[in-house]
């Protein structure tokens, strides 16, 4: 049995290093992955790799120094790993994203 299982992670700064491996781990114990980091082509490779191997991801590009992209990075995910070089603090808001055509009517938006 998958220990994450029906749960959603983001994961920041997963472009490389500590980020990507830890985007891989939760994919592995079936968590549905969000990967976050400026650098789309790494991001988009990840997904694939993360496909590839029967997981579920979706990237999203972009700064977490921008509100509107922290916020909305950080609306419902079960598991949050910022790896990103800087940390962010956001307050919970409803995000303006709908991930449901990729994961389905189970994520909540």
């Amino acid at each position: 049995m998958f220990a994450l299982a029906n749960k959603i992670a983001i994961v920041t700064g997963a472009s490389s290093g500590i980020g990507r491996a830890s985007a891989k781990i939760f994919a592995e114990e079936g968590a549905k992955v969000i990967v976050a980091a400026r650098r789309q082509a790494e991001l988009d490779a990840l997904v694939a790799e993360i496909e590839d191997n029967d997981g579920a991801a979706i990237a999203l590009a972009g700064d977490v120094r921008d509100e509107a992209y922290a916020k909305a990075l950080v609306d419902q995910p079960d598991v949050k790993i910022p790896a990103a070089g800087c940390m962010f603090i956001a307050a919970r808001q409803t995000a303006a994203l709908d991930f449901s055509p990729r994961f389905g009517d189970s994520v909540p938006v």
